[in-house]
């Protein structure tokens, strides 16, 4: 007769506790949060050992794993159905279309529902860069990628406001803000995130709080060949710092709470005796 496997909730910390305590064992599936109540997913392996992710995909890989392993007939269809087609078109989206470089070693970038958060670190060691005509000699810049949508776009306007004000049309060709890179044709925004004042740096986002972030929003419009609109986007580009970067979860990881819970109480209310239920 194949393993009863338990469907286990409770918070990340308390696994080894519920381990000890034979709480949970051998071949049971978790769905925990960690203290910034981010969602977790994982089972236990034959061995007793703790196997954690937060991807959904290797989660549906984990579950056809437990199947063969305790030795029943079917999948559950519908919790790797559910996990494999999680809506994180937006998403994945942002990260596609943006990308941040020239940061410093250590930071963190978390891409966000029209948000791209940029975290870098306390201790941070700031160097002066070769900065080009117009930059402030005495700032650090990181460089933030903004990709066309596909390849009729041409041309495009954009402005680090919420609504572009700037009427001029930007080329690809020729501009040391823009071009085609392997990845399609892009334009690159150039932002400030320190200061030098000859002695110490000062971290723009070291200011910011749960309540404000210090950030930019960027605003572009792509056009065709026919001077047509294409695609237009707004985001906001955001400086954190480690008191605040993980006040708001990203949009990926909310889809993904609210999809798993609603496949798991699904599942619950569909087959009562597939699983038994506990909290630790």
């Amino acid at each position: 007769m194949a393993k009863r496997a338990k469907h286990a909730f409770g918070m990340l910390e308390n696994i080894d506790a519920a381990l000890s305590n034979n709480a949970i064992d051998s071949y049971d599936i978790l769905f925990v949060k960690d203290a910034n109540g981010k969602p977790y997913v994982g089972w236990i392996d034959k061995e007793g050992n703790k196997v954690i992710c937060d991807d959904a995909e290797e989660f549906a890989k984990l579950e056809a794993k437990i199947a063969a392993k305790v030795g029943v007939d079917e999948v559950d269809a519908k919790i790797t159905e559910a996990l494999n087609n999680l809506d994180i078109d937006v998403a994945a989206e942002v990260v596609e279309d943006y990308v941040v470089s020239h940061k410093p070693d250590g930071t963190l970038v978390d891409y966000r529902d029209k948000e791209i958060r940029v975290l870098i670190p306390n201790g941070t060691q700031f160097e002066l860069q070769n900065s080009g005509e117009g930059a402030d000699k005495n700032a650090y810049y990181i460089g933030v990628k903004a990709y066309a949508p596909n390849d009729s776009v041409v041309s495009f306007k954009e402005d680090l406001a919420e609504i572009i004000s700037d009427n001029e049309m930007y080329y690809f060709e020729g501009n040391d803000f823009a071009g085609i890179d392997n990845n399609g044709k892009y334009s690159i925004v150039w932002l400030p995130v320190a200061k030098y004042d000859g002695s110490t740096w000062t971290y723009y986002g070291a200011n910011s709080t749960v309540d404000h972030y210090v950030g930019w929003h960027y605003s572009v419009e792509w056009f065709d060949a026919n001077g047509k609109v294409v695609a237009s986007d707004c985001i906001k580009i955001n400086l954190s710092n480690e008191n605040c970067h993980s006040s708001v979860e990203p949009y990926y990881v909310g889809e993904m709470k609210k999809n798993i819970e609603t496949m798991v109480e699904k599942k619950i209310a569909e087959s009562e005796s597939s699983y038994e239920i506990i909290e630790f």
